[in-house]
């Protein structure tokens, strides 16, 4: 190949890299490469971001109206017993006593679950203890429950496992020391004059009707 043809081609080729180059430049001066800009979070109905932490579980609901369970036939439950409620550290105005026993359902919990309670009485009055309602779904497998009432009750006789308004399964008497101190005594009869009196229905607190005598 000669000189002037190696030159041709040589100047050629330059000219078509030289073109290619400039058409690059312009297409970037024309249209610079566009860049997407970073993808936002998503918001949710409340409007907050989907990626922000998630709310914490809302707390549980507070249980249902208290209401006594009643086996078939609307009869009252009566299978169960207590047993020695021992002290437990006192309040500042009150005693406090750890109740356990077992007691035996009837018929299938329902939901709300109905309950029993653990009732206080005093001359004239008698209603579930501060601490003393206790619901089905809270028995153990065996039928066993626990419970810390609290008695402020200067009245106050006798502690009872009731199941109904006059429905008393089990009961203990309560004794006032010589210094004032209040102590559970021996088991009484159901039938007691001491604790023969209705309590109050269940509510939605576990003081029904309340004592106005009550020092809490």
């Amino acid at each position: 190949m000669n000189k002037t043809i190696r030159g041709l081609l040589v100047a050629g080729a330059c000219l078509s890299a030289t073109v290619a180059v400039g058409t690059v430049a312009a297409n970037a001066r024309i249209a610079p490469p566009t860049i997407a800009p970073s993808p936002s979070p998503s918001t949710s109905a409340s409007g907050s971001p989907s990626g922000s932490p998630s709310p914490s579980p809302s707390a549980p609901q507070t249980p249902g109206p208290k209401s006594w369970m009643h086996c078939p036939g609307d009869v009252p439950l009566t299978d169960g017993h207590l047993n020695q409620p021992t002290p437990a550290p006192r309040g500042v105005h009150d005693f406090r006593f750890d109740v356990t026993g077992t007691i035996t359902p009837c018929a299938p919990v329902t939901q709300p679950a109905p309950g029993f309670g653990i009732a206080v009485y005093a001359p004239g009055r008698g209603y579930v203890a501060d601490g003393g309602w206790v619901w089905f779904d809270q028995l153990d497998a065996a039928g066993g429950f626990r419970a810390r009432v609290a008695i402020g009750d200067p009245g106050a006789e006798a502690l009872c496992l009731v199941t109904g308004e006059t429905v008393r399964v089990d009961c203990f008497a309560l004794t006032w020391t010589a210094d004032y101190t209040l102590v559970a005594g021996d088991r009484i009869s159901t039938g007691s004059p001491v604790v023969n009196l209705p309590v109050a229905l269940p509510s939605g607190t576990n003081r029904e009707p309340g004592c106005p005598t009550c020092i809490l």
